[in-house]
């Protein structure tokens, strides 16, 4: 569908963000594409070359990597997470994949074990926990699932 051009909408300002109004072009594939931040576009742009790197994504999508990091620089003057609007000229050189999944990663799939760490003593953390204590648990995880939601999130 089409990507509607910024000055078609009103920007409300709303506790330091702006909030789009009227209609909105999306296909239910993506979330919202047309506002983005600096912060996003070079998140996005590393993600991008970390999947070229693992062979997860054909190497044309570098190209894309560098458009989002090109119109970050360019939006970055006040602030790396100041919103602004992605218009169809962005789209249309990026081959309209902002904010699209592009790569569905595979969870991995582990033999039966504890997950959560196996040197805390949980019955503990629950008395604590529902007498009102505010709990800060180091090593939540074992160290194999942890290392195993962190390999994840780099590709998702």
């Amino acid at each position: 569908q089409d990507i509607p051009e910024p000055e078609d909408h009103t920007r409300d300002t709303m506790i330091g963000y702006h909030r789009l109004t009227g209609p909105v072009a999306c296909d239910g594939r993506r979330a919202n594409v047309i506002v983005g931040s600096g912060m996003k576009l070079r998140h996005d742009a590393r993600q991008l070359q970390h999947l070229v790197a693992l062979g997860k994504l054909p190497r044309d999508f570098l190209d894309i990597a560098e458009k989002f990091t090109l119109e970050a620089a360019l939006r970055e003057e006040r602030s790396p997470s100041e919103l602004f609007m992605l218009d169809r000229q962005f789209h249309r050189e990026t081959f309209n994949v902002y904010n699209m999944q592009v790569y569905n990663p595979v969870a991995p799939v582990r033999p039966l074990r504890p997950i959560l760490s196996t040197t805390t003593d949980w019955a503990e953390v629950e008395r604590r926990f529902v007498n009102g204590e505010v709990i800060a648990i180091d090593n939540f995880l074992e160290p194999w699932a942890r290392q195993s939601f962190y390999d994840y999130a780099l590709e998702a």
